[in-house]
């Protein structure tokens, strides 16, 4: 089952790199039922944490895509500098406390670079 974007950390995190307009453009298209009670329903709240994300380069989500979990994404950039896709690590809501995000993120990014480094960017 496709998910909308805007409720997952992945999908926040390519859409953080596209800019204001293509969060406009997005948001006028996406399908905003909510898929649980902390499903992203107002683009004011989707613009303000987009913000929020594209400038720490990460983005996190909690329990609006499935009850329970939360998740941290980083994005991969094309050979264009384009984000088309996210490394994420998801777990347990329990366990995904901020302090575990900012043990994980260093991690992530290392991650990020081999992978961009690999494939040549």
């Amino acid at each position: 089952m496709r998910r909308p974007l805007h409720t997952s950390a992945g999908g926040k995190i390519i859409l953080a790199s596209q800019g204001p307009q293509a969060w406009e453009n997005y948001w006028e298209i996406a399908d905003k039922t909510p898929i649980t009670p902390y499903t992203i329903t107002t683009f004011d709240r989707l613009e303000s944490e987009l913000q929020i994300f594209q400038k720490r380069q990460y983005a996190t989500e909690s329990e609006e895509n499935t009850l329970g979990y939360s998740c941290v994404a980083v994005s991969l950039y094309d050979r264009y500098n384009d984000a088309h896709y996210a490394i994420t690590l998801s777990s347990l809501k329990s366990l995904m406390t901020e302090g575990h995000i900012q043990e994980l993120l260093p991690l992530l990014f290392d991650v990020k670079k081999q992978i961009q480094n690999d494939i040549g960017l």
